[in-house]
């Protein structure tokens, strides 16, 4: 029985061990950020030279038989939009499309704000004739709502919907140093047409995500710290915001994703730093709460080397976790955008066991230039996934399909 189960085993590792192949490029001016949604690659696009928009490349799944033939369509222009971060769908929501945070400290780009996608009739009509959400045209003016303060020197990487409104974290320099702000934005119902601020704390400065741990029914905020270099978490006790630092020797932390990162039904944090030295590093939490919450640092990858040449490079960026083959799910492996590395890493885990966190390092592609954000998802439909890798200075997006 013993010898069966093993030969089970390895037949179940073996098709696992598939591999991502080069399947082409997509030609595109400074892609940035990347997300998937319904069929379509969204691609946030800045730099300190050029206008910022956002591109759409319509009926993905298609246009993977021809990639050289894609074209790209403007999905948001608008001048008050001037260096678009993170631009995220909703699934279900009759009002609003998505959003869009914007802005960066790059002179002339400082200003950003958190702009809404509206999903009115007057913008559907528009999306019937191919015109989406271009809202350099005068007339469509309102496809975009503000509902961040127009507070000016202040930029915003992320938001996310929360109750009955939505959570923001944004940052400015101030004299040299940096500061973060976390908001809650909403709407009062005596004033269903202005939107309110309410500072949460001060700290969190790029990236959060929300997650309830303990089940009580209250997500946590976990939170990226980059100029205080600390992970924090909120927790709503009592109707307040309760504030904790959960490591303060991340360095400047970067990124958080929330993820069962062993298949073990609970799930962990997998956080990057940003730095431009040895300490460039990406991380696994893993989390306990059989008293309060509580987290055990794991680092999985260190030492990565930042050759991007430039004030303020540094690495990496986002990590991801994802299964390679929904068909067959395994541990997750990690794709590690490198940012100023040039390189997009591949982490395999070497074990399927839970709770093991040792991975095997691969280089996916060294792009030779900065790497922003990738999107990854299964477009095709046969279980293994699709990986798009931005090669910022190159004006190209890598395309990798999983090959079992």
């Amino acid at each position: 029985m013993k010898k069966l189960l093993g030969i089970l085993l390895l037949l179940t590792v073996q098709v696992q061990a598939g591999t991502l192949q080069k399947v082409g490029e997509l030609k595109i001016i400074r892609p940035a950020f990347l997300s998937i949604h319904d069929d379509q690659l969204i691609v946030s696009q800045f730099g300190v030279f050029h206008k910022g928009q956002v591109s759409v490349l319509k009926g993905l799944k298609n246009n993977l038989e021809n990639l050289q033939a894609a074209e790209f369509k403007t999905l948001i222009k608008d001048r008050k939009i001037t260096w678009p971060n993170e631009v995220r769908f909703f699934e279900d929501n009759s009002k609003w499309a998505g959003v869009v945070s914007s802005g960066f400290l790059v002179p002339g780009k400082s200003n950003g704000g958190v702009f809404l996608l509206n999903n009115d009739a007057i913008s559907r009509f528009r999306s019937w004739f191919g015109v989406d959400l271009q809202v350099n045209v005068p007339f469509f003016r309102t496809a975009l709502t503000q509902i961040s303060p127009k507070d000016k020197g202040w930029w915003y990487h992320r938001t996310r919907q929360y109750k009955n409104g939505y959570i923001t974290a944004r940052a400015k320099l101030s004299w040299g140093k940096g500061e973060g702000e976390l908001l809650y934005l909403y709407r009062k119902d005596t004033n269903r047409y202005k939107w309110y601020a309410e500072k949460i704390v001060s700290g969190p400065d790029v990236h959060f995500e929300l997650h309830d741990f303990d089940n009580d029914g209250e997500q946590e905020i976990i939170c990226t710290e980059f100029f205080n270099k600390r992970l924090t978490m909120l927790k709503m006790v009592d109707g307040e915001w309760e504030y904790s630092v959960i490591d303060d020797t991340v360095g400047e932390a970067f990124d958080v994703q929330i993820a069962d990162l062993d298949q073990n039904g609970s799930v962990e944090l997998l956080v990057t730093n940003h730095e431009n030295d040895e300490k460039a590093a990406v991380f696994v939490y893993t989390v306990n709460t059989d008293s309060g919450i509580e987290f055990t640092r794991h680092t999985i990858l260190e030492g990565i080397v930042t050759k991007q040449g430039g004030i303020g490079s540094a690495s990496p960026g986002k990590a991801e976790a994802f299964v390679a083959d929904s068909s067959n799910p395994a541990k997750p492996w990690v794709l590690v955008n490198g940012d100023g590395s040039q390189k997009a890493h591949l982490l395999r885990p070497k074990s399927e066991e839970a709770n093991n966190w040792e991975y095997t390092e691969e280089i996916l592609i060294d792009t030779g230039c900065t790497v922003g954000q990738s999107a990854i998802a299964d477009i095709d439909g046969d279980g293994g996934v699709e990986i798009f890798v931005p090669a910022y200075d190159k004006d190209l997006i890598h395309v990798f399909s999983y090959i079992k």
